[in-house]
Protein backbone atom coordinates (compact mmCIF):
# COMPACT_ATOMS: atom_id res chain seq x y z
CA UNK A 1 0.00 0.00 0.00
CA UNK A 2 1.38 3.91 -0.77
CA UNK A 3 0.31 6.62 1.59
CA UNK A 4 0.84 10.43 0.51
CA UNK A 5 -0.95 12.97 2.95
CA UNK A 6 -2.07 15.96 0.76
CA UNK A 7 -2.86 19.70 2.21
CA UNK A 8 -5.21 21.97 1.64
CA UNK A 9 -7.14 25.16 1.84
CA UNK A 10 -10.53 24.82 1.40
CA UNK A 11 -12.74 27.21 -0.39
CA UNK A 12 -15.47 29.33 0.42
CA UNK A 13 -17.08 27.50 -2.03
CA UNK A 14 -17.13 24.43 -0.59
CA UNK A 15 -18.89 25.98 3.07
CA UNK A 16 -22.89 25.98 3.29
CA UNK A 17 -25.32 27.99 5.60
CA UNK A 18 -24.40 26.00 8.44
CA UNK A 19 -21.55 27.41 8.61
CA UNK A 20 -19.23 24.17 8.14
CA UNK A 21 -18.07 22.68 4.67
CA UNK A 22 -21.15 21.04 2.66
CA UNK A 23 -20.67 17.24 2.54
CA UNK A 24 -20.82 17.09 -0.98
CA UNK A 25 -17.10 18.87 -0.85
CA UNK A 26 -15.73 15.54 0.41
CA UNK A 27 -15.87 14.29 -2.49
CA UNK A 28 -13.88 16.89 -4.73
CA UNK A 29 -11.04 17.09 -1.80
CA UNK A 30 -10.92 13.24 -2.53
CA UNK A 31 -10.34 13.63 -6.79
CA UNK A 32 -8.17 16.72 -5.71
CA UNK A 33 -5.66 14.11 -3.80
CA UNK A 34 -6.02 11.67 -6.09
CA UNK A 35 -4.94 13.82 -8.77
CA UNK A 36 -2.00 15.11 -6.91
CA UNK A 37 -0.83 11.35 -5.69
CA UNK A 38 -1.26 10.59 -9.44
CA UNK A 39 1.11 13.36 -10.27
CA UNK A 40 3.50 13.25 -7.75
CA UNK A 41 3.55 9.88 -6.62
CA UNK A 42 2.77 7.88 -9.93
CA UNK A 43 4.07 10.02 -12.58
CA UNK A 44 1.24 10.19 -14.54
CA UNK A 45 2.03 12.51 -17.98
CA UNK A 46 -0.44 14.86 -19.32
CA UNK A 47 -1.66 12.17 -21.66
CA UNK A 48 -2.65 9.96 -18.59
CA UNK A 49 -4.11 13.02 -16.92
CA UNK A 50 -5.89 13.79 -19.74
CA UNK A 51 -7.91 10.52 -20.31
CA UNK A 52 -6.78 10.09 -24.27
CA UNK A 53 -6.03 6.40 -23.95
CA UNK A 54 -6.05 5.46 -20.13
CA UNK A 55 -9.11 6.07 -17.92
CA UNK A 56 -9.57 5.17 -14.09
CA UNK A 57 -13.25 5.40 -14.05
CA UNK A 58 -14.90 5.55 -10.63
CA UNK A 59 -17.20 2.26 -9.76
CA UNK A 60 -17.87 2.62 -6.26
CA UNK A 61 -17.55 5.62 -3.80
CA UNK A 62 -18.02 5.99 -0.12
CA UNK A 63 -17.87 8.69 2.61
CA UNK A 64 -18.46 8.17 6.39
CA UNK A 65 -18.58 11.81 8.09
CA UNK A 66 -17.26 11.75 11.57
CA UNK A 67 -17.20 15.24 12.88
CA UNK A 68 -18.20 19.06 10.92
CA UNK A 69 -15.72 21.31 9.89
CA UNK A 70 -15.68 24.61 10.94
CA UNK A 71 -15.68 27.07 8.43
CA UNK A 72 -13.35 28.82 9.72
CA UNK A 73 -10.69 25.86 9.23
CA UNK A 74 -7.64 27.31 7.53
CA UNK A 75 -5.87 23.92 6.35
CA UNK A 76 -6.51 20.58 5.99
CA UNK A 77 -5.11 17.31 5.45
CA UNK A 78 -6.40 13.91 3.51
CA UNK A 79 -4.26 11.12 3.98
CA UNK A 80 -4.77 8.65 1.08
CA UNK A 81 -3.57 5.14 0.78
CA UNK A 82 -3.20 3.54 -2.17
CA UNK A 83 -3.95 -0.33 -3.18
CA UNK A 84 -4.27 -2.71 -6.15
CA UNK A 85 -6.87 -5.09 -5.42
CA UNK A 86 -6.12 -9.22 -6.76
CA UNK A 87 -9.11 -8.44 -9.43
CA UNK A 88 -7.28 -5.42 -10.45
CA UNK A 89 -9.28 -3.01 -9.22
CA UNK A 90 -7.28 0.61 -8.19
CA UNK A 91 -8.41 0.92 -4.44
CA UNK A 92 -8.14 5.05 -3.03
CA UNK A 93 -8.68 5.18 0.41
CA UNK A 94 -9.02 8.56 2.28
CA UNK A 95 -9.01 10.25 5.91
CA UNK A 96 -9.90 14.19 6.20
CA UNK A 97 -7.95 15.32 9.09
CA UNK A 98 -8.51 19.06 11.15
CA UNK A 99 -5.21 18.99 13.17
CA UNK A 100 -5.27 15.30 14.67
CA UNK A 101 -8.71 15.24 14.56
CA UNK A 102 -10.39 12.87 12.23
CA UNK A 103 -13.23 14.31 9.74
CA UNK A 104 -14.56 12.02 7.63
CA UNK A 105 -13.30 8.93 5.95
CA UNK A 106 -13.70 7.63 2.71
CA UNK A 107 -13.09 4.88 -0.79
CA UNK A 108 -13.07 5.21 -4.01
CA UNK A 109 -12.29 1.98 -6.20
CA UNK A 110 -11.28 2.72 -9.83
CA UNK A 111 -11.43 0.03 -13.28
CA UNK A 112 -8.64 0.45 -15.49
CA UNK A 113 -9.50 1.28 -19.20
CA UNK A 114 -7.26 1.63 -22.28
CA UNK A 115 -9.13 3.24 -25.19
CA UNK A 116 -12.49 2.89 -23.66
CA UNK A 117 -11.95 -0.63 -23.04
CA UNK A 118 -12.00 -2.65 -19.55
CA UNK A 119 -8.43 -4.24 -18.94
CA UNK A 120 -8.69 -7.14 -17.02
CA UNK A 121 -4.44 -7.07 -16.21
CA UNK A 122 -2.61 -3.81 -15.25
CA UNK A 123 -0.07 -3.12 -17.23
CA UNK A 124 3.28 -3.60 -15.95
CA UNK A 125 4.63 0.30 -17.10
CA UNK A 126 1.93 1.05 -14.60
CA UNK A 127 2.87 -1.50 -11.51
CA UNK A 128 6.17 -0.51 -11.95
CA UNK A 129 7.42 1.41 -8.16
CA UNK A 130 3.94 0.43 -6.64
CA UNK A 131 3.81 -1.83 -3.60
CA UNK A 132 0.44 -4.01 -4.25
CA UNK A 133 -1.06 -5.92 -1.64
Amino acid sequence: MNSYSYYFYPRFSDSDAYNIFHHAAYYYWFEEARFQFSREVLQFDEDIISGKDIKFPVIESYCKYKKAIPFNTIQLEIRLDFSITKSNKIVFEYRVLNGKTLCASGKTVHVFLYQNKLKYEIPAWFLEGIDIE
